[in-house]
């Protein structure tokens, strides 16, 4: 199978990924992609085709970030949140130095019934004229009818298709014919879930017996907080979930929030690594009463705000998560 080996460098200030392969013989997964970058930055800009699409994402109100940059081109993503954070939609793309499109994924989700469609229109209404524009009244068709069949694949002019429908939500991959998928670079914490849950029970948190979910109170005992913590093997985290609630009769806004904010800089400040840091600041710059998601840092951040409680309290923000992961997972059709 296929190997990877992946350094993290500190390069005048900038995180840097230097990726290295080497075949031992068999065969990769099937996701795994055929071009990796040798040299890829956090962040960065776009370009062509690249540019056009974030700039018609963000005029129907997604919020576009850059993950990463290379000689072989890069990788973003476009959020958005919707109805106090229970509608989401979201288009992460590849393409080539020259900005050409290589690669797409649209994903919505809703918990009322017909919101995740509205969202993914919505997303789709962008994507479309700028990518795939010959084949978007085929891909419109397939999507209208996604609860008939909820999983099917096809090709066209611009390259291959998924649309599957499921309980994470309604999701369109495409992937254009003849271009190679990027890498995505590995990236981890510095410390793993076991030492997390070492400070935290030395703070009179209480973990379970995997180390991986730690737990304590706020307000007397009336809020929770919550640490969730995951990885591969003994190496460096790769993903954190930070939580704070509070739904009592008497629960008070500032309150979960000022608890929840100083969870998130405890944690990310135990976990360590690159990109941390700059999640830190994001975190704070973002922590307005809406929901937000974004690459920071080389990380993929989700800052997810519900509101209301069982006493009808509708506009009080109870319950805060903030999740950070690798997000290295990229598939699209082959």
């Amino acid at each position: 199978m296929a190997l990877g080996v992946v350094l993290v460098l500190i390069v005048g200030g900038a995180l840097v990924w230097l990726t290295q392969r080497g075949d031992s013989g068999g065969s990769a997964p099937a996701y795994a992609p055929s071009t990796v970058p040798n040299v890829v930055k956090v962040g960065g800009t776009t370009t062509g085709q690249a540019l056009k699409l974030s700039a018609a994402l963000t005029a129907k109100g997604l919020e576009c970030t850059v993950r990463y940059t290379g000689n072989a081109g890069g990788q973003a993503g476009c959020f958005r949140w919707g109805d106090k954070g229970t509608t989401s939609s979201e288009v992460l793309f590849q393409y080539q130095p020259d900005g050409t499109v290589i690669g797409l994924n649209l994903k919505a989700l809703g918990q009322r019934e017909g919101a995740s469609f509205v969202e993914l229109a919505l997303a789709f209404q962008a994507v479309a004229p700028v990518v795939f524009a010959a084949d978007q009244d085929k891909v419109a068709q397939t999507v209208a009818n996604v609860g008939k069949v909820d999983d099917t694949s096809f090709d066209g002019s611009w390259g291959k298709y998924h649309v599957r429908d499921g309980a994470s939500g309604t999701t369109v991959s495409a992937a254009k014919s003849g271009a190679a998928q990027l890498a995505v670079p590995d990236i981890r914490m510095a410390n793993p879930p076991a030492k997390l849950a070492d400070a935290f029970s030395a703070m009179g948190f209480t973990c379970n017996a995997t180390r991986e979910d730690c737990d304590s109170t706020f307000r007397d005992g009336k809020g929770r907080l919550s640490v969730l913590s995951s990885t591969v093997g003994s190496k460096g985290t790769l993903q954190l979930i930070i939580g704070a609630d509070d739904t009592s009769r008497d629960a008070n806004g500032a309150q979960t929030k000022k608890a929840f904010s100083d969870l998130v800089h405890l944690t990310l400040g135990l976990a360590g690594g690159n990109g941390l840091p700059a999640v830190d600041m994001w975190f704070d710059d973002q922590l307005d009463g809406d929901s937000h998601s974004a690459y920071v840092g080389g990380w993929r951040v989700d800052l997810v705000v519900k509101y209301g409680t069982p006493y009808g309290a509708a506009s009080l923000a109870s319950n805060y998560r903030l999740t950070i992961s690798a997000d290295t997972l990229w598939t699209v059709p082959n």
